[in-house]
């Protein structure tokens, strides 16, 4: 999955609109949870990186809710046993991960980029 292309299925916004998933992602990192938000663990990049989150399935509270018809992503999801995507700015997945490991992600994400966090 790291280094593929992030498929481009038409989604559902919060709003009901039918868009593509490039038209939600914006021009920088993205960090997409299937049923789960991903939000609480990017906090502290969320200024740094203007990181967009975003959530497929079922609601959260944090991230941008969105709905998949098609099923293409739960089935990418699935496919890769992830979680969890970070998703470049070209599009392309930076990293996968699960519950256990999204932890470590937005250190991970900060040490490939050359730049610390302040707690």
């Amino acid at each position: 999955m790291v280094g593929s292309y992030l498929p481009q299925p038409e989604v559902k916004d919060d709003a009901g609109r039918n868009v593509l998933v490039d038209e939600i992602l914006g021009s920088s990192f993205a960090v997409i949870g299937l049923d789960r938000d991903p939000s609480p663990h990017f906090d502290a990049l969320s200024d740094a990186l203007s990181i967009r989150c975003l959530t497929f399935g079922q609601s959260a509270a944090g991230a941008t809710m969105l709905t998949d018809p098609t099923g293409t992503l739960q089935r990418w999801f699935a496919e890769h046993n992830a979680e969890f995507v970070i998703i470049r700015p070209d599009r392309f997945v930076f990293g996968a991960y699960t519950v256990g490991t999204i932890a470590d992600a937005s250190a991970e994400l900060m040490a490939q980029l050359g730049q610390t966090t302040h707690s």
